[in-house]
C-alpha cells in the first residue's frame, strides 16, 4: 500500500500540493474562527527590545510569492528537491496546525493603534495575532531556503542562493518587527524545520539506497 501511494504521488506531483493546500487552508481558517481568544500568550524579554515597524509588511508579504516560486520551479526542474520541499514544508505546516489546536496561542505585542496613514499601516489590519507558535511563516521559509541550497539547479548559482537567503532572513525578521510573532515563535519554527530536514533527508537517502540496491540486484540476475 505504501509503495502504491509513493507511485501515485510520483505520478501526480501537482496533485500532492493542491490537495495539501486545500486541507491546509480549510484547517487554518477554521482555527482562525474557532480560536479567537488564545489560551497561551507567547512572550520573551527580547520582544520588548524589538521596535514595531509596519514597513516590514512587504517582506512579510513576499512569503506569498516565495512559496509558489519554489514549488513550481522545483517541480519543473528538480523533482527530487520538489518532493523534499513538500515533505519538509507540508509536514511542518500540518504539525503547526495541530499544535495550534492543542495549545491555542497568540501574542499581545502589537500597538493598539498603528500611527501613520500609509499603505503599510492599512495592510497591517489584515494580519491577526493568534495561532503563532511555531511560526508557519518562518518554518516554511527556512524549508524553502534549505531546498534551494540542496537543489542541483543552483549549485553553481551562488547569487540565487544568496538572494534567497537574504529574502528568507527578511521574511523571518518581518514577523518580529511587525509584532506578529514572538522571538520564541521564530526559534520554534526554525527548530521544527531543522528536525524535519534531518528526518526527511535520512528517509530520502535510505530510499535512494534501497532503489539502487534493487537495481543492482536486477542487473545481477539478468546477467546470471
Amino acid at each position: 500500500m505504501f509503495h502504491r501511494l509513493k507511485q501515485t504521488i510520483a505520478a501526480h506531483p501537482v496533485a500532492l500540493a493542491l490537495i495539501f493546500f486545500l486541507f491546509y487552508f480549510a484547517g487554518f481558517f477554521g482555527l482562525e474562527q474557532l480560536i479567537s481568544q488564545p489560551k497561551y500568550i507567547i512572550y520573551c524579554g527580547l520582544d520588548s527590545l524589538i521596535p514595531f515597524n509596519e514597513w516590514f509588511i512587504f517582506a512579510y508579504g513576499a512569503w506569498f510569492a516565495l512559496i509558489p516560486w519554489a514549488l513550481i520551479t522545483l517541480l519543473i526542474r528538480d523533482r527530487s528537491s520538489y518532493f523534499y520541499l513538500c515533505a519538509v514544508m507540508f509536514s511542518g505546516m500540518a504539525i503547526s496546525l495541530l499544535l495550534y489546536l492543542l495549545f491555542p496561542n497568540g501574542v499581545q505585542l502589537r500597538p493598539e493603534t498603528i500611527a501613520g496613514d500609509n499603505i503599510a499601516a492599512s495592510l497591517m489590519q489584515m494580519v491577526t495575532s493568534t495561532n503563532v507558535c511555531p511560526s508557519i511563516h518562518v518554518s516554511t521559509t527556512v524549508a524553502i531556503f534549505l531546498a534551494v541550497r540542496r537543489s542541483r539547479i543552483w549549485q553553481r548559482r551562488s547569487l540565487v542562493v544568496g538572494g534567497c537567503g537574504v529574502l528568507a532572513a527578511l521574511i523571518c525578521l518581518s514577523t518580529v518587527f511587525l509584532k506578529q510573532h514572538s522571538v520564541i515563535d521564530v526559534l520554534c519554527g526554525i527548530a521544527l524545520t531543522l528536525v524535519l530536514h534531518l528526518v526527511v533527508s535520512r528517509l530520502m537517502a535510505s530510499s535512494q539506497l534501497t532503489l539502487q540496491s534493487g537495481q543492482a540486484e536486477r542487473v545481477s540476475i539478468s546477467r546470471g
